[in-house]
């Protein structure tokens, strides 16, 4: 006795290609725009970061008293920005950024009246903690 096949589903035909390769959302020209601002957004805040980090200490306006807090806010926002502006690269964004961290820190070795702190590098590795988790809350929404 031979088992029964199930019945073959008919294909439909119409005029409308369902295989035709649709655009990828991230090649879109208006989410490549969006991603090239972004970029240019963050690396000014990499810039900015950078010169605030290493002005002189006592031409610095504001008191030091908030370093470990500067450091973690920016170190946040440059990886929130980070992560939403750089979503194939995540882990390359986060590694480099961490190793810019250790930059300011080696540069303000030579500048008067700053020092290199381990201190500021948790406050880095925090704050890009906090950022990714920031990023990827984002993306949920």
């Amino acid at each position: 006795m031979k088992a029964a096949l199930p019945p073959v589903p008919e294909q439909r035909v119409d005029d409308d290609d369902d295989d035709a390769p649709r655009p990828v959302p991230s090649r879109t020209p208006a989410r490549r725009r969006h991603l090239r601002a972004g970029r240019v957004a963050f690396a000014l805040l990499v810039v900015v970061i950078a010169v605030l980090a290493w002005i002189p200490g006592r031409q610095f306006p504001a008191p030091n008293s908030h370093d470990k807090l500067n450091h973690l806010l920016a170190f946040t926002t440059l990886m929130a920005v980070g992560w939403r502006v750089f979503p194939a690269q995540r882990l390359r964004a986060l590694a480099g950024l961490f190793a810019f961290g250790v930059l300011i820190e080696l540069v303000q070795l030579g500048v008067p009246g700053r020092s290199a702190e381990f201190g500021d590098l948790l406050a880095d590795a925090l704050g890009l903690g906090l950022g990714a988790a920031l990023g990827a809350l984002l993306d949920r929404r």
